[in-house]
């Protein structure tokens, strides 16, 4: 797990949490080194690695939504017990990107199922997948939801449209466009997008 602090020195306050889920094969280092430096709220953000061994190359990849679950609470238990009451058990924002959205997705029917009083999730941001959630399950976390992608991002047009099934059935959730983009992840000209976006979600 990485972890990242607030960017600002000295700083004893308490701080939300934002937990990054990165993509398919990929690592969970390069995650926190990007976003904490565009233009955001003071946050803690933990990123935990997914623990299957990609075989054909490099990187990691997420399983079942019980070992994503059982990561997070360590990284959650983790960072409360080196910085104590500067991390804050309340608003969670989970943020994925192409297959960690998926894993975001699972990890929020777990917790619909079994809430757990570490992991109070405030928010959810999706980026470049076709990803499904229930609205039950938002329903029950009373979380907000932004779906992300850039116009040419083959996802795009899914993601449009679960939004519009979520908002027909009362979840208070919203598409954003990140322009002329075709990637699943973060870059230059998203990042910025997607931090305010984090926060958006928490100011509720």
């Amino acid at each position: 797990m990485h972890e990242s602090a607030p960017l600002i020195e000295p700083d004893e306050q308490p701080r939300p949490v934002t937990i990054l889920f990165h993509g398919k094969c990929a690592d969970s280092s390069w995650t926190c080194d990007w976003l904490q430096y565009f233009d955001m709220a003071p946050q803690w953000q933990l990123c935990p690695r997914a623990p299957n061994k990609c075989v054909s190359e490099e990187g990691y990849s997420w399983t079942s939504g019980a070992e994503t679950r059982r990561l997070v609470e360590l990284a959650v238990a983790t960072a409360k017990q080196r910085h104590n009451a500067r991390v804050r058990d309340d608003g969670v924002v989970l943020a994925g990107f192409s297959l960690g959205a998926y894993a975001v997705a699972s990890l929020v029917h777990e917790l619909a199922l079994r809430p757990s009083p570490s992991l109070p999730v405030r928010g959810i941001v999706a980026q470049g997948a076709h990803v499904q959630f229930s609205a039950t399950d938002l329903r029950t976390l009373g979380a907000r939801v932004v779906l992300a992608a850039g116009d040419l991002d083959g996802a795009a047009p899914a993601m449009r449209a679960e939004v519009e099934r979520l908002l027909r059935e009362g979840v208070d959730v919203r598409y954003v466009s990140l322009g002329e983009d075709e990637s699943h992840f973060t870059s230059v000209s998203t990042g910025k997008t997607i931090a305010q976006l984090i926060d958006w979600c928490r100011d509720h």
